[in-house]
């Protein structure tokens, strides 16, 4: 499986000149691969997904270079490319694999962009706000301390509802109140903090949901006092910032269809194309598929499934 795609660092895809897809082959796939025998290429340890035991592998690159249209290989430890070869697969776009899903686009880079780097800080405030209410809320309790005259005060805080407790009067002489017989933990002063600290979270979260796009409809958060009206524009404001990120995905995938049907209709021989479809696949059908410009005005693949009706 690869592990890591790297490519060109051109201002727009078209402009990439060339990709690469990392492998990390053992010594059995190095030798069924590329024919090279264990000590001409270095290993290092990897570690295995899910064992967490580790295992030596060879690192291996792929690469794809549109420039002269060749496919080579570049292995640790050998200083040449190995197993170059022409055009493998004849695609239009050279490269076997669409460009790159990006909700975020640069416009002088086709380097990735995570989203979570737009709302990095407000992201750490938060974070920082909600470990500071944790904190806080461990001091805010219903604890304190009573007379030691009157011991049988203590299971008045654990009674139900209702519940009676006798005590001794010798514990109240002096007093007029039984709350004077209770010291209960001063938490004013924290709950006011919590108070604040919820404010700061409500209002990092809604800087958050502003800047990714996510409105309160789409979020199912609502007011009963707001009118349908009021919550259909959220919903659309919500929908047209989201539906960006819809059409990139609609793209990726037809673009991703598109590249498996070049590939089966270059690639794959009239019986496998007759077991695949239940259709005969006879030549002039062979020839239609195999022929650019007929096959660009008979063949239209488009991702309809992903395709999002007009409101």
């Amino acid at each position: 499986p690869v592990t890591i795609i790297v490519w060109d660092c051109a201002e727009k895809w078209e402009d990439v000149r060339w990709i690469g897809f990392e492998h990390r082959f053992t010594a059995k796939e190095m030798k069924e691969k590329l024919g090279l025998e264990k000590g001409m290429y270095s290993t290092q340890e990897f570690e295995v997904k899910g064992s967490g035991t580790k295992e030596d592998k060879c690192e291996v690159f792929e690469v794809w270079d549109k420039s002269d249209k060749s496919v080579f290989f570049i292995v640790g430890g050998c200083e040449e490319a190995l197993n170059v070869t022409d055009d493998p697969l004849g695609l239009e776009e050279f490269f076997p694999m669409p460009k790159p899903l990006q909700f975020l686009r640069r416009i002088n880079s086709t380097v990735p962009m995570p989203e979570y780097r737009v709302y990095k800080t407000l992201a750490r405030k938060l974070a920082k706000t909600v470990a500071r209410k944790a904190k806080i809320i461990e001091y805010v309790k219903a604890t304190g301390g009573y007379d030691a005259g009157s011991p049988e005060l203590a299971n008045m805080l654990r009674g139900a509802d209702g519940e009676m407790h006798p005590f001794t009067s010798s514990g109240f002489e002096g007093r007029k109140t039984i709350e004077k017989a209770f010291a209960l933990l001063p938490v004013e002063g924290y709950a006011q903090v919590l108070v604040q600290l919820e404010a700061s979270t409500r209002q990092a979260k809604e800087l958050i949901y502003e800047l990714t796009g996510i409105s309160d409809i789409m979020r199912g958060s609502s007011v009963a006092s707001e009118s349908a009206t009021a919550q259909r524009i959220k919903g659309n404001f919500g929908t047209m910032r989201v539906g960006e990120r819809q059409k990139e995905v609609a793209r990726f995938v037809r673009d991703t269809v598109r590249l498996m049907g070049e590939i089966i209709a270059e690639h794959f021989e009239p019986e496998v194309l007759t077991l695949m479809t239940g259709i005969e696949a006879g030549p002039s059908e062979v020839a239609i598929l195999r022929d650019q410009t007929v096959r660009a005005f008979t063949i239209g693949i488009e991702d309809e499934s992903t395709i999002r009706a007009d409101a």
